[in-house]
């Protein structure tokens, strides 16, 4: 007799939200421990305590990048992703829903992150003159310092010191982040928030508010939030992951390139903000274009069939 089968029912989104909670903080756990361990090989013992402190130096700029590799888009955001699928017992293709990329939409994506970069500009020097009130001044100081902290230790990043340096960058900065992040936060959280709310606008931009968030970089955080926002409504309208990755890859490499240019020029790489300035017009233009390319897009989506209901 033939028997019946039927399909597996996922973890309920509470369990699935706990799972990547989980995963990640055992993933961050494991493979902090395995990249100090490179890193100590590599390295020795002064780079660890640079490590450990969490202050990088010029010295210890390459462990660092180890470090968030490894620990971070590695341990923190891939494999639990990753692992996530396997415990649902689906693919990672049908579970994340990756599929072939069309040229004309990836080259959208690609106008469109070029063309919001001024708006995003305005977005960030918006969000980094804003102030707490003043009884929650001590709180704004903290920030403020944290900012130049966190501010500091992408420069070190970013520097570029030998030709091998921009590749490594790329990778690191913009290629690992990418992928990691992605499969984390709009293909697990936001995936799972979708079958939570069964609102697609909720769980986007809760998913946005929590990728932001966990930057720990609170003069940006708006910015952060807007982009997270775009990624999650690529995933959601086209149905496919890549086109949020490769938006996110972007925004990064964009980082990378503009550190590699400053070095070919011998300027700093605090020289980078001040060179992309913009008047009131460049800025509403950009605002625009990006509301249009963000739009067609979701036209073409529809055409094609793919932003149909989903728990995206």
């Amino acid at each position: 007799m033939n028997q019946i089968r039927f399909k597996k029912e996922e973890l309920s989104p509470p369990m699935q939200i706990l799972a990547l909670l989980g995963l990640s903080l055992t993933g961050a756990v494991i493979f902090g421990i395995l990249a100090i361990c490179i890193i100590f090989g590599i390295y020795g013992q002064p780079v660890i305590n640079d490590v450990l402190t969490g202050i990088p130096t010029e010295l210890s700029a390459n462990s660092f990048k180890i470090l968030l590799f490894i620990s971070t888009s590695i341990g923190t955001f891939l494999v639990p992703a990753l692992a996530l699928a396997w415990i649902e017992k689906i693919p990672v293709n049908g579970f994340y829903s990756f599929k072939p990329l069309s040229l004309k939409t990836s080259f959208l994506v690609l106008i469109l992150m070029i063309a919001s970069t001024p708006f995003m500009e305005w977005v960030i020097e918006f969000n980094q003159n804003l102030h707490l009130p003043e009884f929650l001044s001590s709180l704004e100081e903290w920030m403020r310092r944290a900012e130049k902290e966190a501010m500091r230790t992408t420069y070190l990043l970013l520097d570029i010191k030998s030709s091998w340096d921009i590749w490594v960058n790329l990778i690191v900065v913009a290629v690992a982040p990418a992928v990691g992040e992605e499969l984390m936060f709009r293909g697990g959280l936001q995936r799972t928030f979708g079958r939570m709310f069964k609102n697609p606008h909720i769980s986007i931009w809760l998913t946005a508010i929590i990728f932001s968030a966990i930057h720990f970089q609170f003069l940006g955080f708006f910015p952060r939030l807007l982009l997270g926002a775009g990624f999650g409504y690529l995933y959601y309208w086209t149905k496919n992951l890549w086109y949020a990755i490769f938006a996110h890859f972007i925004n990064n490499a964009e980082a990378v390139i503009i550190a590699w240019d400053l070095d070919r020029k011998g300027l700093p790489l605090d020289q980078s903000t001040s060179e992309l300035e913009f008047n009131w017009i460049g800025y509403l233009l950009s605002f625009l274009a990006t509301g249009v390319i963000l739009y067609y897009i979701k036209l073409k989506a529809n055409k094609n069939g793919a932003a149909v209901d989903s728990d995206l």
